[in-house]
């Protein structure tokens, strides 16, 4: 049977277009749970759809940082800062969530609702992994149905299907494979839009993953660049040449995510996160402490279904994603059986490797301090999940065009692994999935089959491609419809309608998981809780005035404060907290009862909490400020607000014989920037937070504006377009000029 590469990425496409059908027929979006917990609401849809709070990020901290971006009141094109959670802070532009990237912000340009951009940005990545991944093995000259099968377990398979609620583990794997096919490419025969392609690729790569991922990919790339040259033809001249052009391409892209880097460099360098230990890193790795658990971890690795559907909450290891199935693991064996170990140890010392860092404490530790996996926690495995599946396409390529020859060998190496889950299985006291033993069973026979009747081959390889996607990635889907998610709910209208311009606050561990962090974006409530694994430290400094507790886990996390013992204090005052809730009576000569939500009592200041004021009575040293006592104690000026956005603000002050304090209960940030007419004003920290403005004598009239480097971020989006049209046209004039291959 002959097919060819053009049916080949036809069928890969409409395999995914059917696998990704909950979202793109159905008009499903992606969400891990119903949102009834943390609104403290009643469950809105099918209670048969799973929940799980393991990805709660996405609905905690990617959902409500898109809404931000998509519906932020901002003045500038960009929504730079977030007044909502952490009292105020500036936004996030990476992980492609922001306008800052250009496919998104082309997306943004249609859709406005969060979920269904979430969902679209996802899909996307998704049809682009494996169509990338298609062209990549088509450039390495595989054969169309081992492309087809690579790519579609690839884009399909376990890992992005478990990860669709965190779309930035699918993105690195995505743009990778883009940069593999175009630089391969490149190196057989160059041209500007394949250049072109390359740099806004490694933009999207930076722009769009995760940023410990990316590290693993420049790994990658350096090998598949090694093994690229080390085959070439061309002469050594002509390979230094186009080498230097590809890093120039390569040093383009980074060139354009500079903007957002810059900004996250400034953020980082305020926080706590480059103090991390190495016990924050090995969180990450399997508990080891045997064979017995080596054996479990690769057994989850070979086929985490045995066991369950990983995506459940009560599944009963601890999973993260990253299983080939048992036929891309035979694949990859026949790659061992068959010698092709000559061409491809580089890829099998590196999965290799990968896996042996994921079980070993010292060789993780390794990486996290010689390597550059210090960034975040970051299982090895996860890297080594491309080249597996490369090495399987090679397997899948051999079988289809030479079949089998060391059979023996091809036996033993794909029937060693079921051994080995049958050892664990019989040892463990978990019950195992009687359907996907049996499937496991079925495509490893079938593999055996095929090599021994080769003729088969071709079409066993596609219907065990479809086959494993739809049994094994397709049931890990966390997609709902929308109407299904809780968006509001008698408690967050309540604290909206009675908050004001001020901010609420929860007294109480057992309110930990209502109105999380970050989804005070979208109700459109404020807070001075946070959930940002790059709080600054300044915060962390600031909720210890008030919280015993803190923030904890390296500042990533303040929910709730503990009791209600100093919500009368100082520090209390400075933060523009108007309303309280608490499952328990709450004492306090500032805030009274108004009422209640099912068990939950809300408390309301019984003076409008202070946002801004221009004091006259203050402490100032260099660029700092104090002000001592009560905030509303203070003596205060006539002050106006003009005009209000997220990163802009006018104010209309008094003139005063002498210097002033405008204090704004915000974060500060050294991106603010503050004038009077053009004359900059000094911008300074008010008892080592809040924000402040010194106002000399006489000036009726404030702007502060918020101005980091991602505003700038426009740019490159219309240099790749004016370079894509560029490219495009030289390509088009080469091919009537006759000058193309």
């Amino acid at each position: 049977m002959k097919i060819s590469y053009r049916i080949s990425l036809l069928a890969l496409l409409i395999a995914q277009l059917m696998f990704l059908g909950k979202i793109i027929l159905l008009g499903e979006v992606i969400y891990p749970h119903a949102n009834d917990v943390e609104l403290h609401a009643h469950a809105a849809g099918d209670s048969s759809l799973i929940d799980n709070g393991k990805f709660s990020d996405h609905s905690s901290a990617y959902i409500p940082e898109i809404e931000l971006h998509l519906n932020g009141k901002s003045k500038s094109w960009l929504s730079t800062w977030n007044p909502h959670n952490q009292m105020g802070r500036p936004a996030i532009h990476l992980s492609g969530f922001s306008k800052a990237y250009l496919i998104s912000n082309l997306i943004s340009l249609f859709v406005k609702d969060p979920l269904v951009f979430y969902s679209i940005l996802t899909a996307l990545t998704v049809l682009l992994t494996g169509t990338f991944c298609f062209l990549f093995l088509k450039e390495i000259d595989l054969h169309p149905v081992a492309c087809f099968s690579a790519s579609l377990g690839l884009s399909c398979g376990i890992l992005p299907s478990y990860w669709l609620t965190f779309v930035m583990f699918i993105s690195p794997i995505c743009w990778l494979l883009c940069l593999m096919w175009l630089m391969a490419s490149y190196f057989r025969r160059s041209s500007f839009l394949k250049g072109v392609g390359i740099a806004f690729a490694c933009y999207s790569l930076l722009m769009t993953a995760y940023p410990q991922s990316i590290v693993g990919v420049f790994y990658i790339l350096a090998i598949q660049s090694l093994i690229t040259v080390w085959a070439s033809r061309n002469a050594f001249s002509t390979t230094f040449k186009i080498g230097i052009q590809i890093l120039g391409f390569l040093a383009l892209g980074a060139l354009s995510a500079l903007p957002v880097y810059a900004d996250l460099a400034i953020t980082a360098a305020r926080s706590a996160r480059m103090n991390t230990d190495h016990n924050f890193f090995l969180a990450v790795l399997p508990e080891i402490h045997g064979a017995g658990d080596i054996l479990r971890f690769f057994a989850l690795w070979y086929d985490a279904f045995w066991f369950g559907n990983p995506i459940k909450p009560e599944y009963p290891f601890e999973f993260n994603g990253i299983s080939l199935t048992p036929l891309y693991f035979s694949l990859i064996a026949v790659t061992l059986a068959e010698g092709r170990w000559r061409r491809l140890w580089p890829w099998q010392l590196f999965v290799l490797a990968c896996f042996l860092c994921s079980v070993s404490k010292p060789c993780f530790l390794f990486l996290v301090d010689y390597m550059g996996f210090c960034l975040s926690r970051y299982l090895p495995l996860a890297v080594g999940v491309t080249p597996a599946f490369i090495l399987a396409g090679y397997g899948a390529d051999h079988l289809v065009r030479h079949g089998v020859t060391n059979r023996l060998l091809a036996l033993v190496l794909i029937i060693f692994p079921l051994v080995l889950m049958g050892i664990v299985s019989a040892n463990g006291e978990t019950p195992v999935s009687l359907c996907h033993v049996v499937s496991s069973l079925f495509i490893v026979a079938v593999i055996l089959v095929s090599m021994f009747i080769p003729k088969f081959t071709i079409t066993a390889l596609f219907l065990l491609s479809i086959m494993t996607v739809f049994l094994y990635g397709y049931p890990l889907h966390l997609t709902r419809p929308a109407d299904s998610i809780n968006k509001v709910s008698q408690l967050s209208e309540l604290l909206k309608n009675e908050s004001g311009v001020g901010r609420f606050a929860k007294i109480g561990a057992d309110l930990k998981g209502v109105i999380p962090p970050n989804q005070e974006i979208i109700i459109g409530l404020n807070s001075p809780f946070s959930y940002d694994s790059l709080s600054s430290l300044i915060y962390q400094n600031v909720v210890r005035e008030f919280s015993d507790r803190g923030s904890v886990v390296h500042g990533r996390r303040f929910d709730y404060i503990e009791s209600d013992s100093r919500v009368d204090t100082e520090a209390f005052s400075f933060t523009g907290t108007n309303l309280l809730i608490s499952t328990k009576p709450i004492t306090s000569c500032r805030f009274s009862n108004i009422g209640m939500v099912d068990d939950i009592m809300i408390y309301r200041r019984n003076s409008e909490a202070i946002m801004m004021a221009q004091l006259t009575v203050f402490h100032k040293q260099d660029d700092t400020c104090a002000i001592h006592g009560f905030l509303d104690d203070q003596p205060r000026l006539w002050l106006r607000e003009i005009e209000a956005f997220d990163d802009f603000l006018s104010l209309r002050t008094t003139p005063y014989h002498g210097e002033t304090l405008l204090f704004l209960s915000r974060q500060y940030h050294p991106f603010w920037r503050a004038l009077s007419g053009e004359i900059p004003l000094k911008v300074v920290t008010i008892n080592n937070f809040y924000l402040g403005v010194v106002i000399p004598p006489g000036t009726s009239a404030v702007e502060l504006k918020f101005r980091p480097y991602a505003i700038w971020s426009w740019i490159p989006q219309v240099c790749f377009t004016f370079l894509a049209l560029l490219g495009g046209a030289i390509a088009l004039c080469e091919s009537k000029l006759g000058l193309s291959p």
